[in-house]
């Protein structure tokens, strides 16, 4: 336990020296059956997300529903907060990202939920910084702490694209 600690420490030091800077943008996760063929899709949940550094703040913005075209927007989103990992590869990076609910955290500190409770995204991808401008693809997965033996990260696809600093 303590030399995956160390290795988790080493990566995310290196991160804080490798993946500077701040990274603002509007993304969406895209839901439907993608086992089909042709594919089909259902809808896309939007997103803002802000990234300085390793530390992640995502927030829903809404729900757009393609059969009956209609953007819902969500009146009261639940902030998620996580770490993320961007190793830059020349103008290309690749990330590694684990998000949860704000609200699941606070339960969580105050002993209201258990470690097998709390409810994990996670995003990996590749994405492209050029000049002041990022684009991202990559995949999307959720999972309880106590699912997380059945965990798939390859759920749903995901677009981003913003400004980097």
């Amino acid at each position: 336990m303590k030399k995956l600690l160390l290795v988790m420490m080493i990566i995310g030091i290196s991160t804080l020296f490798l993946a500077n800077g701040l990274f603002a943008g509007i993304g969406g996760t895209f839901f439907g059956d993608f086992s089909t063929n042709p594919p089909t899709l259902e809808g896309a949940e939007i997103y803002g997300q802000v990234d300085l550094s390793i530390f992640t703040l995502q927030l829903p913005i809404g729900y757009y529903d393609i059969a009956s075209d209609v953007f819902d927007q969500y009146s009261e989103p639940d902030m998620f907060l996580g770490l993320n990992l961007k190793l830059p590869v020349w103008f290309l990076y690749l990330r590694g990202q684990v998000t949860s609910p704000l609200s699941n955290i606070q339960a969580y500190v105050n002993g209201e939920i258990g470690e097998d409770q709390i409810y994990l995204l996670t995003k990996l991808g590749i994405g492209a910084r050029i000049a002041f401008f990022f684009v991202e693809a990559g995949m999307d997965g959720a999972t309880y702490i106590s699912d997380i033996n059945m965990f798939n990260p390859f759920m749903f696809p995901y677009v981003m694209a913003g400004v980097a600093f």
